[in-house]
């Protein structure tokens, strides 16, 4: 074998082995734990999912479900549309409504956070929907003081009447309105963590 030959042989080995060593640390790089993210529209905002994982299949449909869950508390609690937030503001010194479990438990915590607060967190203020039109081309026109005194007097949380045994809601005054703008969000991504926890994804970001 000439020297031309045992050179090209050399190389060629080198090249394979080259070749294996960087197929093996394509597929290490592969198998590391990196962040899976993925972001979604809800609740009326932007919904960003960040998940630590070394399997991009597998959290994909952990990701979807979450979201989904996301999207099943929003439509529980919206006031934008049928919703058990909807039907309770529509029958406002009416009748009693009853709500889901998930729906119950949100109010029934927004409550508490109202005594604490003295009043300051109040899901009633609701009945001031539309007296300021910041969402609406933002409307310059100011209320007038009577105006704003007749909607105040709706807003009370102590007149949200829950009965936790029947899982009814109740709003004794007409015109009173709840939402939980201020609360569900929250409820909503705490949900969505323990999708994720159960799928077996401990580390993630909602």
């Amino acid at each position: 074998m000439n020297a031309r030959v045992v050179i090209f042989a050399a190389l060629t080995v080198c090249g394979i082995v080259l070749c294996d060593c960087a197929s093996a640390q394509s597929i290490a790089h592969a198998a590391q734990p990196h962040l899976v993210r993925r972001s979604f529209q809800a609740m009326g905002t932007e919904i960003s999912f960040a998940v630590l994982s070394n399997d991009e299949d597998r959290a994909e449909p952990a990701i979807a479900a979450a979201f989904d869950e996301i999207k099943r508390i929003e439509d529980l609690m919206t006031t934008w549309r049928d919703s058990d937030i909807f039907r309770v503001n529509a029958n406002a010194g009416i009748a009693p409504v009853k709500v889901s479990p998930e729906t119950l438990e949100v109010i029934e915590m927004a409550q508490k956070t109202s005594k604490l607060s003295g009043g300051v967190f109040d899901i009633s203020f609701y009945a001031m929907h539309g007296i300021w039109k910041f969402d609406e081309d933002m409307v310059k026109q100011v209320p007038s003081a009577e105006e704003i005194k007749k909607h105040l007097a709706l807003v009370d949380y102590r007149k949200i009447k829950v009965d936790h045994a029947k899982s009814t809601v109740f709003l004794e005054k007409k015109g009173m309105g709840i939402s939980l703008g201020g609360i569900a969000k929250g409820y909503a991504v705490d949900r969505a963590v323990k999708v994720l926890e159960k799928a077996g994804f401990a580390n993630a970001i909602v």
